[in-house]
């Protein structure tokens, strides 16, 4: 099972790479479009694979470690916006 894409890769160095950065509002509008793009689809329904991956973290070792990095990244890639938020004085700079 591959949890990560190449669209999830592109996604995330798409946002990261614009400059000027995508502020906080365009960010956010980017992302629920990927996301909606994503999950209306009337093949299969997005929320019970999540539900199923997540089960199967519980119980098979390997797939908990690779949800959990990708858990790190995502929260890795989100600093690394906010740096530059902060950069282009979208957030305080404390």
């Amino acid at each position: 099972m591959n949890l990560v894409s190449v669209d999830d890769i592109r996604t995330a160095r798409t946002l990261l790479d614009r400059d000027p950065c995508p502020d906080p509002a365009e960010t956010v509008t980017l992302l629920v479009a990927e996301l909606h793009r994503r999950t209306d689809n009337p093949d299969y329904d997005m929320t019970r694979l999540a539900l199923q991956t997540w089960a199967e973290t519980l119980r098979d070792p390997v797939l908990h470690h690779r949800v959990g990095q990708l858990y790190v990244d995502t929260l890795e890639r989100i600093g690394e916006l906010a740096q530059r938020w902060r950069g282009h004085g979208y957030l305080p700079p404390d």
